[in-house]
This record gives C-alpha cells, sequence and structure tokens, in this order.
C-alpha cells in the first residue's frame, strides 16, 4: 500500500470527520463525530499544523489515519489523539513514530528532557495495541464517558429503566 502523510488542514474537515466515523462505527457501533468537532480540534489554540497534525491517505486518496497533538501544560505532558481505520497498521504505526517524535521536540521547546504523551483510546481501539505495547505504551487509566438527557429547561428527563 501507498501511503502519504502530510499535516491535516481545515480543508480537511469533512474527510476527517468521514474517517473519524468510521472510527466510531468499528469501535462503538454507530458514529459520533461531527464536523464542529473535527474543526474545533484543528483549531485548539496551541497547534501548529504543519508540527502538530499528521493525516495518511491511501492510494486511492482516502483517509486511513489522523493524528494530533497538543500541549496544554507546556512541561512534559504532552496529549495526542490517534485514529486508524481498521487494517490499516502500517499508517498508524507510521503516525506513531511520527507523535513520538514531535512529542520529545516539544518536551525540548518546554525545556524539560523528555515527554510523558497521553493517547485517548476506546477500551476496543482500531489501533492494533500490540503496536503500542511493543513501543513501551502502558495503560495509566480507564475512564467512561456518561450521558444524560436533559430538557432545555434545565431538568433532567426521566431516566431509562433497567
Amino acid at each position: 500500500m501507498t501511503l502519504t502523510v502530510r499535516p491535516a488542514a481545515l480543508d480537511d474537515v469533512t474527510g476527517l470527520c468521514e474517517l473519524l466515523n468510521a472510527v466510531d462505527l468499528a469501535e462503538i457501533g454507530r458514529p459520533e463525530t461531527d464536523p464542529h468537532t473535527v474543526e474545533s480540534d484543528l483549531r485548539r489554540p496551541g497547534v501548529d499544523l504543519a508540527r502538530d497534525s499528521w493525516v495518511g491517505v491511501d492510494g486511492d486518496g482516502r483517509f486511513v489515519a489522523y493524528g494530533l497533538l497538543w500541549d496544554v501544560a507546556r512541561g512534559e505532558r504532552i496529549d495526542v489523539d490517534l485514529y486508524t481505520l481498521p487494517d490499516e497498521d502500517a499508517a498508524g504505526r507510521r503516525l506513531l513514530e511520527l507523535m513520538e517524535d514531535r512529542a520529545a521536540q516539544k518536551a525540548a521547546e518546554n525545556g524539560v528532557p523528555s515527554a510523558v504523551v497521553h493517547l485517548y483510546l476506546n477500551s476496543s481501539p482500531t489501533l492494533d495495541t500490540t503496536l503500542l505495547d511493543a513501543r513501551g505504551w502502558r495503560v495509566i487509566r480507564r475512564f467512561n464517558v456518561l450521558t444524560a438527557p436533559c430538557r432545555r429547561t434545565g431538568t433532567r428527563c426521566p431516566c431509562p429503566t433497567r
């Protein structure tokens, strides 16, 4: 497979949204990403798209992987998101390498000797976790995303019974 990696751009919102929704379908069974969320991530303060984002594009022009790095702490902690389509392990591996290198650069820019990179993954990710294990990544925390129906008035809707 031919893989081209380039920085993300604001013009990529639609294609990235399609990629993220394909990942959502594979991981949780339904699309959950909207264009506004993608655009907000790309416009995150302090993110330099030319240096802090990556899009993996296959030979047919299809987006198969996407990574974004941000540095809120301005210290050793660097946060990243990495999304890959199922069976696109080579693309995931390449973006992960680039993100790890950039995280080390950001740490150096922040005046610290190394980066502690935080990657958020779904409990059943499309990314091959053996790749993470082989590169020394480890789980430090698990969490849940919760939802609650609310009315416009701010009062809670009745919760469904189990």
